[in-house]
């Protein structure tokens, strides 16, 4: 089996995971907010419950459909791996970015939900971000970085990896 081909079931993979969180908390998302109702009507159950799960079935869909794509666009040499660097170094070379893709695109989605929820609160109550909701929002932030890092870095991490192997 060629690497891409590994890279392809990895995406696809975290594509069925992200919908299934999708489905797994969108059923909870909305009595969660129909348990605390403090007069929401629908365009803030529509904002905090809908539009971050539309994004992050987008997202599944994405990696769903448009692996090689994706593969191709953030490590253009991996359709190219052969086993001349050695099944370690050339597997290393195609997973590391593709970890990346997979910690951004989770990251993206839950920072939709933050997004959503600092607008509707700004909106309805002219109020900030609780506590734990600013914490939850700096954590994905941090996952964005460290997946874009696991993307660009590859090649870096890739020798670091080779490296420890020896």
């Amino acid at each position: 089996m060629q690497q891409i081909n590994i890279l392809v079931i990895a995406l696809k993979i975290a594509a069925i995971v992200l919908f299934l969180d999708v489905i797994k908390n969108v059923p909870n998302d909305i009595l969660n907010i129909q348990v605390v109702d403090m007069g929401l009507n629908e365009s803030t159950i529509f904002t905090l419950v809908v539009i971050p799960a539309i994004i992050k079935t987008f997202v599944a869909l994405v990696l769903w459909f448009f692996p090689k794509l994706l593969i191709t666009s953030v490590a253009p040499d991996a359709a190219k791996l052969d086993g001349s660097l050695g099944q370690a170094a050339s597997l290393y070379k195609a997973i590391i970015p593709a970890i990346g893709v997979y910690v951004v695109s989770m990251a993206l989605a839950d920072l939709s939900y933050f997004i959503s929820l600092q607008g509707e609160l700004q909106r309805q109550y002219s109020a900030e971000l609780q506590p734990s909701d600013k914490a939850g929002f700096v954590a994905t932030i941090v996952q964005i970085a460290i997946g874009a890092l696991l993307i660009v870095g590859s090649n870096f991490m890739n020798k670091m990896m080779v490296k420890i192997r020896g």
